[in-house]
């Protein structure tokens, strides 16, 4: 998710080259959805009927998607009415029914983060801290229950991707993995893992089948966990930092994830990884894989400092000297296809300036600048595009980042470690010999 901050200008990408305007303040965009129009209304209760949700979901499409005409659709007032007695001939809490209608719908757009989130949806819960940069990150009202397992949309219980140190991971959870049940209930969604938002923190141990490949079904006992999404996503980034020591010289690696880069304490973190525990590395790997979005300024500029000491002396006559790391060694950054938005910027940033090697598979091509919004008094949350971008007239939207040395798909860890460092020993100029599985 690349996000679109209501609060103030923000610049989106490399240097000054370009700045977002600024756009309404939240409460005027949020009237611009729903506008009261009687006392009445204000103190009558909300109309969340399939229906009215639908008209909602379209309100915002007209007033606000940033293709105002709604390129893809067609004819809209024919969309509309037939997608709208769809949806109002839905059970009135099929609310998995009704987000896969409107979804079918947003997918005729052709528009990146336009999709309808449910409380089955990690998104649910993560974009509404990330499109405000966070809010408060002990606040309750956005925690979820999960087992950090990660999938994409249309691809319902394949694991994406597994958060470094999560419930999932502790239990043997892999890449390519399928979500088969929760506690003997057919996999759909989070709030398989119990009450999401306020309440109870209690340990619960869950059954949980899931396949491997073609293999048979595996039952393992899994704890979710009770948090703030960011901070699930800030500590697997944490989690992550490891340095591989290989045999021979040059043979300290650097790794860290990079889950996203949704708040300024994520860019703290990665400049202080880089320029501290793994400033003495002989090279680094990047690991933008999966995850999610933000705003991608600040992110590379680490990789373009060099060391350099800075030499005081006051009227005192106290002298001393502060040296600022940089890291000026070769880097290779992981991407996917689930590499989407602002991770997309940083990558061709990184490969442009010649500073990184690219490994892995062509990215998302999810670039466009987005904003989100509640749907039927919070049942639903929708993402939907509102600025148009290019990257120094390069537009990446439908299109991605293609890498320098392609993964073949569906390749397990090991071949992306091989990758990987066979890149790194390309830069070195020397061979980098794999004695153990890397982390």
């Amino acid at each position: 998710m690349l996000r679109f901050s209501p609060f103030r200008a923000r610049r989106i990408a490399l240097g000054a080259f370009f700045a977002l305007a600024a756009a309404l303040p939240p409460a005027v965009a949020r009237l611009a959805v729903a506008a009261p129009q009687t006392v009445q209304a204000i103190f009558a209760p909300a109309d969340t009927s399939n229906a009215a949700a639908f008209d909602a979901v379209w309100d915002v499409l007209e007033k606000r998607f940033y293709d105002e005409t709604l390129r893809g659709l067609g004819d809209t007032r024919a969309t509309r009415e037939a997608y709208r007695v769809r949806a109002a001939a839905l059970a009135p809490d099929d609310e998995a029914g009704f987000a896969a209608l409107v979804n079918e719908m947003l997918g005729k757009l052709n528009a990146s983060h336009t999709r309808l989130f449910t409380p089955d949806d990690f998104e649910y819960y993560l974009l509404p801290a990330l499109m405000t940069g966070g809010g408060s990150v002990t606040s309750t009202s956005n925690r979820l229950r999960h087992i950090g397992a990660l999938t994409r949309p249309n691809e319902p219980g394949r694991i994406a991707a597994v958060l470094n140190g999560s419930p999932g991971a502790l239990v043997g959870l892999r890449p390519g993995d399928t979500l088969v049940s929760v506690d003997g209930v057919p996999y759909h969604g989070l709030t398989q893992f119990g009450a999401n938002g306020k309440g109870s923190n209690a340990t619960v141990l869950v059954p949980l089948v899931y396949r491997r490949g073609s293999g048979s079904e595996t039952t393992v006992m899994v704890t979710p966990v009770r948090e703030n999404p960011l901070d699930a996503l800030y500590e697997a980034t944490r989690r992550s930092v490891t340095a591989w020591n290989l045999p021979g010289p040059g043979g300290k690696i650097g790794y860290v994830r990079l889950w996203t880069m949704a708040q300024p304490r994520f860019a703290q973190f990665l400049e202080e990884t880089v320029r501290g525990p793994l400033h003495n590395t002989d090279a680094l790997v990047l690991d933008l894989r999966d995850g999610f979005g933000g705003s991608p300024d600040g992110y590379a500029d680490v990789f373009f400092r060099p060391d350099f000491a800075v030499w005081h002396r006051g009227r005192d006559g106290k002298a001393g000297q502060t040296v600022w790391n940089g890291y000026a060694k070769p880097l290779v950054v992981l991407i996917n296809r689930g590499t989407r938005s602002a991770k997309e910027i940083l990558a061709w940033t990184l490969r442009q300036n010649g500073r990184a090697v690219l490994v892995g598979e062509k990215t998302a091509g999810a670039v466009l600048a987005a904003q989100g919004v509640p749907i039927a008094n919070g049942r639903f949350y929708l993402s939907y595009a509102m600025i148009n971008l290019a990257l120094n007239g390069e537009r990446l939207e439908g299109r991605g980042v293609v890498p320098d040395v392609v993964v073949p798909a569906g390749s397990d860890e090991a071949a992306w470690q091989k990758s990987a460092l066979d890149a790194l020993a390309a830069a070195l100029g020397r061979p980098l010999r794999q004695a153990v599985p890397l982390r």
